[in-house]
């Protein structure tokens, strides 16, 4: 019985150290297939390297060489009633009117106190509008070989484009709908929004006094429901209309 027992110890042993080598070596090869640069094999292996290595060990080389943003992002929200939702695309005076900006705020509040939490709020809402205007992380490799034709990269693009693109706008939709439910808890009238997002490129800074003002570029951030079963962040109490 004693024999029996220690051979099946021994043999969960040598099972447990089996499978812990094999989930370090899998780990090992996921984290080395996700910092090489683009190649064939990588590119069958996205969807599992964005769900093992990008979802909960993201990384890359920012730590050692920062790339700073060079625009500031504005994001726009336009509180729309069932009409005006229906008639907003074929009217051009509804880009014009009616805008809320509901980021500069939280930025500035942020600046004049760092240690708050108006640091993570502002994050959250710029960040999510700089992304929706921007190619997901790690796909400047891919779009290099697609610019020079590949155009098996080029369709893998597009579904991760599409893919980012739907999990963005989800996101704004909730952070629209849970501000408006500050800015108008009390108005059925408002079923839908539409969101803008406003760049502002930066002058560097040698050349701040011989360059020209720039014109901030926009971009229409498409129309969203307005979701009222949103909690509401209760901070959205004066805005300016832009």
């Amino acid at each position: 019985m004693t024999t029996i027992y220690q051979r099946i110890t021994e043999g969960i042993a040598i099972a447990g150290k089996a499978s812990s080598a094999g989930a370090i070596l899998a780990l090992w090869i996921l984290i080395f297939m996700w910092n090489t640069p683009a190649n064939p094999l990588k590119i069958e292996m996205q969807g599992i390297l964005n769900r093992t290595i990008g979802a909960y060990l993201n990384q890359n080389w920012s730590l050692f060489a920062p790339n700073p943003i060079n625009n500031n992002i504005v994001l726009l929200i336009k509180p729309l009633t069932k009409a005006e939702m229906d008639r907003f695309l074929f009217s051009d005076q509804q880009f014009k009117d009616g805008w809320f900006d509901v980021s500069s705020s939280l930025w500035k509040a942020m600046q004049a106190n760092r240690l708050s939490a108006y640091d993570r709020l502002s994050r959250v809402i710029s960040g999510t509008a700089r992304s929706l205007v921007s190619m997901p992380s790690g796909m400047q490799y891919f779009d290099k070989l697609a610019k020079n034709g590949d155009e098996d990269v080029k369709q893998y693009i597009e579904s991760v484009n599409e893919v980012h693109r739907m999990a963005r706008q989800q996101m704004i939709a909730r952070i629209g709908s849970s501000i408006l439910m500050d800015m108008f808890p009390l108005n059925p009238e408002y079923s839908h929004f539409a969101v803008m997002i406003r760049m502002h490129k930066k002058v560097p800074w040698s050349k701040r006094y011989e360059h020209e003002a720039m014109e901030p570029e926009t971009v229409f951030g498409g129309l969203y429901v307005f979701n009222r079963s949103v909690a509401s962040p209760k901070i959205f109490n004066e805005f300016s209309n832009d």
